[in-house]
């Protein structure tokens, strides 16, 4: 039996104590962050996918060749690399030459090459006018298919692939150089045949056959080209019109010394960015012979070869002159300085090739002559530019929270109904893969949601969070088992109305929790168990949980938590204000003597629902010290910034609270903007908040925001329904905001 209202503290004898072990704990942190200011780490060498690891994957092309000798790059790739392309395994002519004649043998060895090692896979590619037999396009008598014919083999080959490959495979070139350099579509036997929606059908048939996770690509070269890359803009914006699945673009890097300039990549960059179409750098290697003199065809596979010569084939030998390899690192360098500076748009960058000795600049479009256009020399040793490299990716500004906040805590943002029944297509899901290592579901995992009937489940949206949050490793939490606000009314009633026994609502308490367990298990790492049991003034709420059960609501919460849930998840009490001195005492002593009872409660969630002007700081810190002293840790768990205010709205009789419809006088700012002095404030308070809960990380595990981007928020449905708030650190349209390199700052200054 636990004392309740567990007030250990809430005396004259105790509260002096209590402000002498928070004034200790005070000095103690400072002297303790001023003895490890001067702490240092020492710099050591690592890989290229290590040092890259907070800013994108790094991948390299492997080549059939390679996958059936003892080459030097399998080696090289699996030190170096995270993710693998085959460059030419799977191309249509490749894989099925002939109509039902199959090469399986070289597509099993990159797979297996890949699992081995751990690497992800990226399927290159579904359609491609180049290396696309010509029977495809034929009938038997060798005249043009028609349209449904052509896309009827189309979506055979896609079926095979997505059977085959689709477990493995979770990003896919679906359509590859589809668009000629002035913008216009390639007159490819694939348009002539389907039309002007060649591609739009393509992503159709992609979107129908692989798996509902893998990320669908367009991939083309000379992307820095104004006019081809605003034609790749608007394509993407025109499939996401007819809410087709389309998740990036591959700007391909098969650049020369000279071109493209580092300006015209970098607009291109800005301009999908701005659009919010994630980058796959694909094709990455640099010609340092050159073919500008030769041909203005960028990367064009279509043109006449020609044949090696003095001239164009400089170095025939295979020795690379020491002056010649320090003009491509240069060039290397100043290619990954704006890579990295632009690294939070970028989710890949794939050298093409490994060696210099495997790379198809060595034949094209000059034959037979020996280029040097990549990171390891042609018998697999380093070049010079990959210390450099790893030393400029390992002193590189982060550029996401995930890897600003690394080695802090963990940092995640909350995923909406909204984002849920659109899982593979909202734009907020592409900042939660980038930016974020954890996941909260707002409303799917509440008993309202999951159970909203006697005997009627609807784990739809509950599935297809863990579901995402599986997909892309991330940790999820679960939100909430036991609070009365979104628990339905039957779970409390029988069916004339009355109250149910205690008896029986712990009974639909246990079954509740045992349903989510066997549904999900420890797929959810950690449970909000119980959430706001605690008033203002550190009292036990009014609920129909504790009206039924009595004080030891609590307790059985855990109890039941504690049986039906698997022993690594963790069991957190959550609740909001917690800088209020009543409730975080009462918190601090409940789990206490929950703890000395034997209960497993690992931890307490600090909801994180600030305003522009409230709390005080200081106060929260206090809060934070309490439970570190006990060694208590503490996630931040719904953490907004709410600049509109809402104080005026506590001030109103409980009874007599209702959500305000929006005006002028509570909703200053409809049209999506701040003001400058506004924003600066806004940017100013975050700071201030973060910095807070970056210095006091030692207790913290975890932080997670409410929400992704503005637009989500619930600050815009409440207290006033229908405003227009401005809560998280990525905007409307979901950019983040311009204080975000601010905020990543924080880990290294706090």
């Amino acid at each position: 039996s636990f004392k309740q209202p567990w007030m250990v503290f809430k005396n004259k004898h105790t509260m002096p104590y209590l402000r002498l072990i928070l004034l200790t704990i005070f000095i103690g942190t400072v002297l303790s962050a001023c003895s490890s200011a001067n702490d240092t780490n020492n710099d050591h060498e690592t890989s290229l996918k290590q040092a890259f690891a907070d800013h994108f994957d790094l991948g390299a092309t492997i080549s059939a060749k390679m996958l059936t000798s003892d080459d030097p790059g399998l080696a090289i790739t699996k030190l170096h690399f995270n993710t693998i392309t085959a460059e030419n395994a799977f191309k249509w002519e490749r894989i099925n030459p002939q109509p039902g004649v199959f090469n399986f043998e070289a597509p099993a060895k990159f797979v297996g090459f890949g699992n081995e090692n751990n690497l992800k896979m990226i399927g290159h590619n579904l359609f491609w006018h180049s290396q696309t037999p010509d029977w495809v396009f034929e009938n038997d008598k060798g005249e043009p298919l028609s349209r449904e014919a052509l896309l009827n083999r189309m979506r055979t080959r896609a079926k095979m692939m997505a059977l085959r490959y689709g477990k493995a495979f979770k990003t896919w070139d679906v359509v590859n150089e589809a668009l000629l350099d002035d913008g216009t579509l390639r007159p490819s036997k694939f348009h002539e045949i389907i039309g002007d929606d060649f591609v739009e059908q393509a992503f159709i048939i992609a979107e129908e056959v692989l798996p509902a996770n893998a990320e669908l690509i367009y991939n083309d070269y000379s992307m820095f080209l104004p006019k081809k890359r605003d034609a790749a803009i608007a394509l993407v914006q025109k499939l996401r019109s007819k809410n087709i699945k389309i998740d990036g673009v591959g700007m391909q890097g098969h650049w020369e010394m000279r071109k493209p300039l580092i300006s015209e990549i970098e607009d291109s960059i800005t301009a999908f960015a701005k659009n919010n179409i994630p980058i796959h750098i694909t094709e990455l290697d640099v010609d340092y012979l050159g073919r500008e003199e030769f041909f203005d065809a960028g990367a064009n596979v279509d043109i006449t070869k020609t044949v090696a010569t003095k001239e164009n084939n400089p170095y025939p030998d295979g020795n690379f002159p020491p002056e010649a390899d320090a003009e491509l690192s240069k060039r290397y360098i100043e290619i990954f300085n704006l890579l990295l500076k632009h690294s939070a748009s970028i989710k890949r960058v794939t050298f093409w090739g490994v060696t210099d000795e495997g790379s198809w600049l060595n034949d094209w479009p000059v034959e037979g002559r020996k280029n040097y256009p990549l990171l390891f020399d042609r018998n697999g040793k380093a070049k010079p530019i990959v210390d450099q490299l790893i030393k400029l990716a390992s002193q590189a500004p982060k550029t996401t929270l995930k890897s600003a906040f690394d080695g802090k805590f963990l940092i995640g943002g909350a995923l909406t109904n909204e984002h849920l029944e659109n899982i593979h297509k909202h734009p907020s899901l592409d900042i939660i893969k980038t930016h974020f290592n954890t996941i909260t579901s707002t409303n799917a995992l509440k008993w309202d949601h999951l159970n909203p009937e006697p005997g009627v489940y609807t784990p739809e949206l509950a599935d297809a969070f863990v579901k995402f949050g599986e997909e892309n490793d991330l940790h999820i939490v679960g939100h909430t088992l036991f609070w009365e606000s979104q628990t339905p009314s039957w779970v409390f009633e029988k069916k004339n109305g009355d109250n149910v026994s205690r008896d029986v609502l712990l009974s639909r308490m246990r079954e509740h929790v045992r349903y989510v367990a066997n549904r999900y298990g420890a797929k959810i790492s950690e449970w909000d168990v119980v959430n706001e049991a605690i008033d203002d003034e550190g009292n036990l709420r009014k609920t129909k949980f504790v009206e039924i059960i009595g004080e030891n609501f609590v307790a059985e919460a855990f109890k039941i938590a504690n049986e039906e849930l698997p022993k690594e998840t963790k069991l957190l009490y959550n609740d909001y204000g917690m800088n209020n001195r009543h409730r975080y005492i009462t918190v601090l002593n409940m789990v206490r003597d929950l703890k000395s009872e034997g209960y497993r409660i690992d931890g307490v969630g600090f909801q994180g629902h600030w305003e522009i002007d409230r709390p005080k700081v200081w106060k929260e810190r206090f809060s934070l010290f309490a439970f570190n002293f006990f060694d208590i840790p503490v996630s931040i768990t719904e953490l907004d910034l709410d600049y509109l205010s809402r104080w005026w709205w506590y001030q109103i009789e409980p009874n007599e609270r209702e959500k305000i419809k929006a005006d002028s006088s509570n909703n200053p700012f409809p049209n999506g903007t701040l003001p400058p002095d506004a924003y600066e404030a806004l940017a100013s308070r975050y700071i201030e908040i973060l910095s807070l809960y970056s210095s006091n990380s030692k207790n913290i595990r975890r932080l997670t925001f409410w929400g992704v981007s503005d637009g989500d928020s619930w600050l815009n449905d409440w207290p006033v329904e229908g405003r227009t708030n401005y809560p998280l650190l990525f905007d409307r349209a979901h950019k983040p905001k311009d204080f975000y390199n601010n905020v990543l700052s924080i880990p290294t200054e706090s």
